[in-house]
């Protein structure tokens, strides 16, 4: 993951960096978990330009141990907090930005509550959903100092929460994007849908209010090396400067979690193969 994040950074794309393991069992593999992470900002701080150090991303499920009942969830609230603190901590000292990610729909309330907890210390930013009724409630009610990442959501959410249409889940996916930067918020706009990008620079984007306040984020391995140069050097939409692009990089310390991660993915979104297969012919036929 770092060697990939060094990579991408000598081309001028920044990254973010996730460790695989959010299946917690044990208070054993949650202190382990969290030992990885310290371990992680600790390689991050020795880089010597600043300016390119990856930020960090992690998920709450994989800090303690928990389980899941009928739309609730029962966790080690105080393991949770320890770690959490811990992370940030470390993460304050060094000056390395941390991204809470955000889960399936049972970890949305813990995860949007303990941001609130924690943003003051700095360097914070956590996730939300375009297709979850709630996100339009949560805008209004979420800090104005950190950074949001604003996504579609991967996680396959009954209807009674959440949009099931694609096409309404990325209309508000301009919407709220709007929302979040008509409150001051950095906006993490994170999609690889290049209609969608062209859509949110030419209706909402405004250069004269909302330069320095947006990045684009995408996942490593999906093919969007065209747009993303366009993007950073200012030639993706006319009047639009260069906007920051940021890479997400999954890692894992044990096979298993990988699998898991992939089988969750595979899961949760069905199409994953028929997005794999389009994009290696993508790749093929653009070479």
């Amino acid at each position: 993951a770092l060697k990939n994040a060094k990579k991408l950074g000598e081309k001028g794309i920044y990254t973010t960096i996730d460790l695989l393991g959010e299946e917690v069992k044990t208070t054993k593999k949650a202190e382990e978990n969290c030992e990885i992470y310290l371990k992680l900002l600790e390689s991050i701080s020795l880089w010597e330009e600043e300016k390119s150090r990856p930020s960090v991303s992690l998920k709450l499920s994989s800090l303690t141990t928990y389980e899941k009942g009928k739309n609730k969830i029962s966790l080690d609230r105080d393991l949770l907090e320890k770690h959490l603190r811990k992370i940030l901590e470390e993460a304050k000292q060094r000056q390395i930005q941390i991204t809470i990610d955000m889960e399936d729909h049972y970890w949305t309330d813990i995860t949007l509550e303990l941001y609130k907890k924690y943003v003051s210390m700095g360097h914070l930013g956590t996730v939300l959903q375009s297709r979850l009724f709630r996100t339009a409630q949560d805008i209004e009610e979420i800090p104005t100092e950190g950074r949001i990442r604003l996504c579609i959501g991967i996680y396959r959410e009954p209807p009674e929460i959440a949009y099931q249409d694609k096409k309404i889940i990325k209309e508000k996916m301009l919407e709220y994007g709007k929302k979040l930067l008509d409150r001051g918020i950095y906006l993490e706009f994170a999609t690889h849908d290049e209609r969608l990008l062209r859509r949110f620079f030419e209706e909402i984007y405004r250069p004269e209010e909302h330069q320095n306040k947006v990045e684009v984020q995408m996942l490593l391995g999906v093919p969007r090396e065209k747009t993303q140069q366009a993007l950073r050097s200012g030639n993706f939409i006319p009047q639009v400067p260069p906007i920051p692009v940021r890479i997400y990089l999954p890692f894992a310390e044990h096979e298993e979690d990988a699998y898991a991660y992939l089988q969750r993915r595979l899961i949760e979104n069905p199409h994953i193969f028929a997005y794999g297969f389009y994009n290696m012919f993508r790749r093929v036929r653009e070479s």
